[in-house]
Order: structure tokens, then sequence, then C-alpha cells
């Protein structure tokens, strides 16, 4: 991939990762990203928040009860079968709460991205695309404002609304036998087809949608999602006792473009000496990237 990149743009074109040493050393060495899922973060409503919005809003359109049942339902089914990974970015790269929740309690890295890299980013070579595997990466801004969130989401709720109600299934006093002969099947399994896909397509918007509480964060995130079937290359680890999947997303050849990663910051309780960083950087050939200490008197 080639991309036009200046080397001196402004901070402010930056998008921060917070990470400790370990995963700043492996993003490093082997210039490949881990997309962690985003259901596994901090916050308890991630992913939820945004479907609880969209039922709300398929209720407030006017829906038959049993319509937004059918609705919720398969919202739920979808996401046992289709989550988002991706990475999580902070327009701030020296943020106290970032150094105590992401990057082992300030003793971490804080890695700046320039956005138009991220902006840029092709899907990954390693997945087959022909079966609709994964979607992206997408890079969004995160919302915190009710309001925002609702103008994201509203765009692809009517076309959601139009499956719904062509696709609603029989009542339960409809025999199978009935439905198998009667002439509108057809139409309604196209349009449980078409909700399916309108979802599938749209399922990263559920993750721009977070609680107000987090607004300090300023997030952006890299969004890349997929089915959870043995024909993603998934890897895994543990984490408080669990298994967790993520993907491994390489990021462009260092010999033939600049790599996306501008600045580093050393955490406050980092006890890494400058030089050394600037060392190994220079080693893998990002001799380039500016090196600084956190600013935070936290210890």
């Amino acid at each position: 991939m080639t991309t036009d990149i200046d080397q001196d743009q402004p901070e402010e074109q930056l998008l921060y990762h917070y990470c400790d040493a370990v995963a700043f050393e492996s993003m490093i060495r082997t210039n490949r990203l881990w997309l962690s899922p985003f259901r596994h973060s901090n916050d308890s409503e991630e992913g939820i928040r945004a479907e609880r919005m969209l039922v709300s809003l398929a209720t407030k359109s006017g829906l038959e009860t049993s319509e937004v049942e059918d609705f919720r339902e398969t919202l739920e089914a979808m996401s046992k079968v289709s989550d988002c990974y991706g990475l999580c970015l902070s327009e701030h790269g020296d943020l106290l709460s970032q150094w105590r929740g992401y990057a082992d309690d300030g003793a971490g890295f804080s890695i700046g991205f320039r956005r138009s890299a991220l902006e840029k980013m092709r899907p990954p070579g390693d997945v087959d695309f022909s079966i609709g595997e994964v979607r992206g990466p997408l890079l969004h801004k995160v919302l915190y404002d009710e309001q925002d969130q609702l103008v994201a989401l509203k765009p692809w709720v009517s076309s959601m609304l139009e499956h719904i109600r062509n696709g609603h299934r029989p009542s339960p006093q409809e025999r199978i036998s009935e439905l198998a002969r009667s002439t509108a099947l057809p139409g309604y399994m196209q349009a449980q087809m078409l909700l399916h896909d309108t979802l599938i397509s749209n399922w990263d918007q559920l993750y721009r949608v977070k609680n107000e509480a987090f607004l300090e964060e300023a997030e952006c995130r890299l969004v890349l999602s997929a089915f959870q079937h043995g024909s993603v290359p998934f890897k895994y680890r543990t984490r408080r006792g669990m298994i967790i999947p993520y993907l491994e997303y390489g990021l462009p050849d260092r010999a033939l473009s600049p790599s996306p990663i501008a600045k580093v910051y050393l955490g406050p309780k980092n006890r890494t000496p400058l030089f050394i960083v600037q060392i190994m950087l220079k080693q893998f050939d990002l001799g380039y990237v500016e090196v600084i200490n956190s600013g935070a008197s936290y210890r």
C-alpha cells in the first residue's frame, strides 16, 4: 500500500492507544495490531446501550408489540454470531485517567497514530471476504451525547423497520403446514434476509455509542466486524479467567511506506530510560518517531 503521509503532521492529527509494555513491545516488533472484542472492555454497556436505543426507536415507530419482540430477538441472535473487534484510541496522548485505566496504572505507553493513516487502512489480507466474514476496518469517533447517538442510528433504522414489517413472523395460531403453502412465504423469507444483511452491514454502529460518563476519554475506534466462526483466523489470550478471542491486523510494510506511528509517550510510572525506547524504535525502522516522557506527576 502506498500513502502520502507528512512525517511532520501536527499533534492534533494523532490518535493515541494506551497499553502496557508487553503490548507495546509486541506491536513494535511484529508491526501488527491486536484488535480486541469491545464487549470485553471496561464499559458493561458496550453494544447493549445501542441495542436498547434501536429497540426503543422501533417501539416509538408504531410497530406492534410482537414485531418489536421479533426485532429484539433478532438483535440478540446476531450478537451471538457477530461481534466487533478493534483498537481503542484517544484524542489525548497524556491523560491521567487513560494511564490509570489502560496502561498498567501509568507504567505503560501511549502510542500516537496518524489519523489520516488509520482512515486509509485496508481490509486484512488473511481473511476471505468472498463469504462476508468481516467488514472494515473503519475509523469511528465515539458519540457520548444521546441526541448525537440517535442521529447516527436513525439512517439505518428506517430500512430495518420496513424489513421487520415485511418479515413479521405469523402468529402462533397459524400452522407451519399452512405457512409452507402460503404465497407470502418467499416475501417473508426475503424480508428476513434483508433485515439480517442490514444489521450485519451496520453492526459497527453499535460501538459508536457510549455513556456520557466516558466523555473525558475523547475516544475514536478502529473497528472490524467479524462473524464468530472457525473460518476467521482468531487468536486467543486469557484475561480474568476467560478465553478472549482477538484478531491480528498487519500494519503497512515499513520498507514500503511510512508507519502510522508518529509519537510515543512513556507513562508517568514507566521506568524504561527514554534512550532505550529510541534505540528500539530505530532498530525497527521507526527512528523518526518522537519519544516523550509523560508530564503527569503520578506515582
